[in-house]
């Protein structure tokens, strides 16, 4: 080989070794370096927290909250606090009330005072990991178990009740159905008007069949004495008003396997909830109806007609105790020849009453000796509107609203009912949901505290409530 040709293959052999030592270099460092990686300890906690760790979210449920608690319940707060990943380990907890230290555990039990209703407490939750807090807080307004006001007395009545919508439709203007669920339907019917109101009555009614039935069978869950089920088919003709009364009957008699408080009810008020006795096509035109031509008997008889074939219809399905709620315009309901067990009157107070002619009208039914409910009666919350009676909402424009006015009529009914001895008497009504100012027109004992119809919702409640709670039956 020449000195020329050898110094060419010495450069070539020479390019070829960088390339391959390079190479293995490259191969090395790569090698190496995923061995670093792979060999490298965790990183520190001080690492980790300068990167990874956020503070936890702080959240809270209470219960009873659907409706407000009294200072008689112990409140459960439960934590739903969590780490941003979606556990709660190494959490540590300090719940505050109006700003003191209350404990230091996961959920909170407490009682706490009020004054007047709705008082506000300050409820703070604290939620800690690791020197990171976060902290959630919501106003628990608590209401009184008695108002000194309204101190308790014995009702002479045996039925002390209490009027449930469970959601109406009346033709196109007006549907009252609410999304309320099992439980919070339980808290109304059972822990409120039975427990806590003392109501051993109930008056269930309603356009929806199975939201009537599912009152009664939430209801039935506790300790009445009467559960009255009254349909309303607002606005139908009189055959189909027989045929899902009748229906609705077979279905009733099922649920008296569970409970044996069940009433059925064949109807209320029928002159202007059905079609056909009373000229007009809506439930409102039949009502102005009432006005101008209540004297004239032809519609009475066909009233009476409906009544019979309804309670002859229901006799094949149902074997409880019926009843009929009569409007006060409905006077000559023949209740001897009726085949009902129980005579129900719709009897508000009225325009130009006085209490001899209200006394009078209770009376009348009690000739047939059968026992007699005052089936609905009560007041909207503004004063004056006891001389408005059942229609006191068409008058609230320019009225002063006032939760005593409410409460003190609501003991005039009372009074009154009880010296015209009545078997069982059904105040109108436990809630009407109108939220904010509108509660104005509510005949409810309980008011919606939510600014609109927004869900959920939840009721505080009013004086008349308590002015109800105070009559105790003897039972």
């Amino acid at each position: 080989m020449t000195p020329v040709a050898e110094s060419q293959t010495s450069k070539r052999l020479s390019r070829r070794q960088y390339i391959k030592y390079a190479g293995a270099g490259i191969v090395a460092v790569a090698v190496a370096g995923l061995g670093y990686y792979g060999t490298r300890p965790p990183p520190t906690q001080t690492e980790t927290s300068s990167l990874k760790l956020l503070p936890p979210t702080a959240d809270f449920e209470y219960e009873p909250s659907y409706i407000n608690p009294t200072s008689a319940d112990i409140i459960c707060f439960l934590n739903k606090s969590r780490n941003p990943d979606g556990t709660d380990t190494d959490l540590a907890y300090s719940w505050y009330v109006d700003d003191h230290l209350a404990s230091n555990t996961k959920d909170h039990f407490a009682q706490l005072s009020s004054g007047e209703i709705a008082t506000p407490h300050e409820v703070r939750l604290s939620a800690c990991r690791a020197g990171l807090c976060n902290d959630v807080e919501k106003l628990v307004r608590i209401d009184p178990t008695s108002i000194p006001e309204y101190p308790e007395r014995m009702l002479h009545i045996p039925i002390k009740g209490i009027v449930v919508d469970a959601g109406t439709k009346v033709d196109d203007f007006y549907d009252s159905k609410r999304n309320i669920t099992d439980s919070e339907l339980e808290a109304e019917l059972v822990d409120i008007t039975n427990k806590e109101l003392g109501c051993n009555g109930l008056r269930i009614y309603g356009s929806y069949d199975f939201e009537v039935l599912r009152y009664a069978e939430i209801a039935a869950r506790g300790n009445f004495d009467a559960i009255l089920l009254c349909p309303r088919y607002v606005s139908q003709d009189t055959d189909e008003v027989v045929r899902r009364t009748v229906d609705f009957a077979a279905r009733a008699e099922a649920l008296r396997s569970t409970s044996k408080s069940v009433v059925l009810q064949i109807g209320q008020e029928l002159s202007t909830d059905v079609s056909g006795i009373f000229e007009g096509r809506t439930w409102l035109d039949r009502v102005f109806e009432v006005g101008d031509k209540w004297h004239k008997h032809g519609w009475q008889q066909k009233l009476n007609q409906l009544l019979n074939d309804l309670a002859v219809g229901v006799s094949v399905v149902f074997h409880g105790p019926t009843s009929y709620s009569a409007g006060p315009w409905e006077l000559d309901i023949p209740w001897n020849q009726l085949d009902v067990d129980i005579i129900g009157c719709n009897q508000y107070w009225y325009e130009g009453c006085t209490e001899q002619d209200y006394l009078d009208r209770l009376r009348k039914a009690s000739r047939y000796g059968k026992p007699v409910y005052n089936t609905e009666f009560g007041s909207c919350t503004y004063k004056g509107s006891w001389e408005y009676g059942g229609a006191g909402f068409a008058y609230v424009e320019g009225k002063e609203y006032s939760q005593e006015a409410q409460a003190e009529y609501v003991r005039r009914y009372l009074d009154l009912n009880e010296r015209a001895q009545m078997d069982g008497l059904f105040l109108f009504t436990l809630s009407q949901n109108q939220p904010g100012s509108l509660d104005k027109n509510s005949m409810g004992i309980l008011k919606l505290d939510v600014p609109d119809y927004s869900y959920p919702p939840h009721y505080s409640r009013k004086k008349a409530f308590y002015a109800y709670k105070s009559y105790q039956t003897a039972t």
